[in-house]
């Protein structure tokens, strides 16, 4: 039923009419805007016309086709569009499938999230072709990781959606002091990893409340940037389900619904725990911080150049002490004590360096 809900809920047009010079093929994750190129964001649309000839195409050279109906529809589609490149994440696998029917046309991939290790070959096993033109990552580890299973040409530039949503250089006035960054996952018992949510549910919670504790008491302003109002998991709707638990472990923050990166820019200090924005926060230059209560859990992320990053504890005196030496210090403070690190991992403030090979490459 959920299936047919989700065919019915696209948007259906007769067939492709235009000619682009770039396909945004990343769900509209990023949100890019591009003043001087045609592009078509492909997402959530069904074509009539191209839906029919691919079936054709299917059924009546079933023998011969190397393709599946889903591959041979997006061909036709891409065909009609006829684009000189295309962009989109490495989560939906589009841009691999894109370089795999087009081979001699331009494709750009970017990081959507933080790489963990023990999951790398199982992540990119589903994706037959292993090649993309140019690959834009978040630091030098992702790059290393990828390398070893993607041919590309990379590019470090830090997290391609918080370069183009967030902008700290400008001056604001901050509404609040801390945001927390939930990592909170519905739980269900039928979920293969049960055990795993539940545990960084129950984790969270000591974090949520020294953080909610210590704001009361300094008067100080606290909101939750919620995991269900992220762009890649609002569709599974369980914001109700989340507000419900955050309010039964604390009473003192601030409800907004704001996403997390509209958020972060009217917030003095990120604290994270099992979410990846906190490092594609990092990455871009922004005050976070990651609390863990152990060395054993954690992002894998620690080296030489970021440990003022993360802070391990279960003293709640501890904990506070940290939240008030990193609200005493301003962002230039931040900046240059951290200088070593913005150094070695190289942040692309609004995306430049990406649109600008984008439009030389169209333009060739």
């Amino acid at each position: 039923m959920s299936k047919i809900s989700t065919i019915l809920n696209k948007r259906w047009k007769f067939c492709v009419n235009k000619k682009i010079d770039l396909l945004l093929l990343d769900d509209n994750y990023v949100e890019f805007k591009f003043s001087n190129l045609k592009y078509h964001l492909l997402f959530n649309e069904i074509y009539i016309y191209e839906s029919l000839k691919a079936l054709i195409l299917f059924l009546f050279y079933l023998k011969a086709n190397k393709l599946s109906l889903y591959e041979i529809y997006l061909k036709i589609i891409i065909s009609k569009f006829d684009p000189k490149i295309a962009i989109g994440h490495d989560k939906n696998g589009k841009i691999f499938l894109f370089k795999k029917l087009f081979p001699n046309k331009i494709s750009v991939a970017y990081q959507f999230g933080y790489i963990f290790e023990n999951y790398l070959s199982k992540e990119y096993k589903k994706i037959s072709n292993k090649k993309v033109d140019y690959y834009f990552v978040f630091d030098e580890r992702s790059k290393d990781l990828l390398k070893k299973i993607i041919t590309s040409k990379y590019i470090i530039s830090g997290s391609v959606k918080a370069n183009e949503r967030c902008d700290w250089n400008k001056k604001r006035n901050m509404i609040y002091d801390v945001m927390f960054i939930s990592s909170f996952r519905p739980l269900k018992k039928e979920y293969k990893d049960f055990k795993l949510v539940k545990y960084y549910n129950d984790h969270d919670i000591f974090f949520i409340k020294t953080i909610s504790n210590f704001c009361k008491k300094n008067k100080l302003k606290f909101c939750i940037a919620f995991s269900s109002l992220r762009r890649d998991k609002i569709s599974r709707d369980f914001f109700k389900e989340e507000k419900n638990y955050m309010e039964s472990v604390s009473n003192n923050f601030l409800t907004t619904y704001l996403d997390s990166y509209s958020l972060s820019e009217k917030t003095n200090l990120c604290i994270g725990t099992f979410s990846n924005l906190a490092y594609e926060f990092l990455l871009s230059k922004k005050k976070v911080n990651v609390f863990y209560k152990n060395k054993k859990v954690g992002l894998q992320f620690l080296n030489k150049n970021n440990s003022n990053f993360v802070f391990y504890s279960k003293n709640r005196a501890q904990v506070e002490n940290r939240i008030k030496s990193l609200l005493k210090m301003s962002h230039t403070q931040w900046k240059k004590k951290n200088n070593n690190f913005f150094k070695y991992n190289k942040y692309d403030y609004k995306n430049i360096r990406l649109k600008k090979l984008i439009i030389n490459e169209v333009k060739n």
